[in-house]
């Protein structure tokens, strides 16, 4: 009786001290009888329909979450944990923090293979109309929904205007209160578990919504996002965040250079403001050949700004999609300070996006902006 009183508490403590209360929330009372917990170790891991790559993704989860444990297959290298949507799913058991044995662990009868496997990231569906009507001309995976097309048409077989696109994913969602952000040029709407929690259908410039959405529940969501472009540019850029998790700049670091999926390290940085030296900005992140894209909601009076970057190496800099600031290239001897021009900013709320990288050497990033 000691022994299974000392390992319950020693649950508890691991789930706080993995701030993991939230994930408790979503799982099902049947998930309480193993005493096993596992907490994902990288930042991004996908759950599986059973025990191997051939088998379809449920959701994806992040680093830090954890999961009731409820067997294993028979070679070991897979965990069945509980549960996607009340459903058994699986992870691959070197992405996860076993609090236990394995052996301890009941061997489960692998579930039959499904195919095909769905892709990762949004399935996204295009059409060669306003309204979504019809077959889609164009159905491919886009891992992000971080577009501005000038010009130019999202695909072959799509058209450079008068079109419109579809995307939908499954993702893992801690339980919190969320913001919903859509940047469009055009119309965009977001649906959370089929229910519209924005909407914001009509020809517009780049245009910044936020949407808050109290009590989610920890577990797989159903995400869709819906889009339609007129005339001119087309922009679709689409995220969400804890409610009060980034107040200033939601800063997220990649170990490359090219700001590759997913990142290393995401946090709250108060001002983009760094001399990191030869060192690096976290211990997760290397000190060299990484990158950062910083975004934040900013409110301007009307007028005309300069836009200033001092950095060592490359940088941009997006207000609502637009490149205000392109200096995408390595610096040859300490930081270089750029400034750009930006007239006839109307007043209101804007979003800014920051990129940077840092080849080697000195790692330095500073940007600012000024009312002319």
């Amino acid at each position: 009786m000691a022994m299974k009183l000392q390992r319950v508490l020693g649950l508890v403590l691991l789930l706080l001290a993995l701030g993991s209360a939230h994930a408790l929330a979503g799982l099902t009372s049947s998930a309480a009888e193993t005493d096993l917990v596992a907490a994902v170790r990288y930042a991004v891991v996908n759950v599986r329909g059973g025990p191997g790559t051939d088998y379809p993704i449920l959701a994806t989860a992040v680093r830090g979450q954890t999961f009731f444990v409820t067997g294993r297959n028979a070679a070991g290298d897979w965990l069945q944990v509980c549960c996607v949507k009340d459903t058994p799913a699986w992870i691959w058991q070197p992405l996860l923090r076993l609090d236990g044995e394995l052996e301890s662990l009941p061997i489960v009868r692998t579930p039959a293979r499904s195919t095909p496997t769905p892709p990762v990231g949004w399935r996204g569906e295009y059409f060669a109309n306003r309204d979504l009507a019809g077959p889609a001309t164009l159905v491919r995976t886009d891992s992000e929904l971080n577009f501005r097309w000038v010009d130019v048409s999202p695909g072959p077989q799509a058209p450079a205007t008068n079109f419109s696109a579809r995307w939908t994913r499954t993702v893992w969602l801690e339980a919190a209160d969320y913001d919903f952000i859509a940047q469009a040029d055009d119309g965009v709407r977001v649906y959370l578990d089929n229910r519209l929690i924005l909407d914001a259908w009509r020809e517009q410039p780049p245009t910044t919504y936020r949407q808050s959405v109290g009590q989610v529940a920890a577990g797989a969501h159903d995400v869709r996002v819906e889009y339609f472009q007129a005339h001119g540019d087309a922009t679709i850029f689409v995220w969400w965040e804890k409610r009060g998790q980034f107040p200033d700049w939601r800063g997220e670091y990649f170990e490359d250079i090219t700001l590759q999926a997913p990142p290393l390290l995401v946090r709250n940085d108060p001002a983009i403001d760094f001399n990191w030296g030869l060192g690096s900005p976290h211990p997760a992140v290397p000190a060299d050949n990484f990158s950062v894209r910083w975004t934040r909601q900013v409110s301007f009076e009307p007028g005309n700004y300069d836009f200033l970057a001092r950095t060592s190496d490359g940088v941009r800099i997006y207000v609502d999609g637009w490149l205000a600031l392109d200096e995408w290239r390595d610096t040859t001897a300490g930081y270089v300070t750029y400034t750009r021009r930006f007239d006839n900013l109307g007043g209101g709320v804007h979003t800014v996006v920051v990129e940077y990288y840092e080849r080697g050497g000195i790692a330095y990033a500073m940007v600012w902006w000024e009312k002319r």
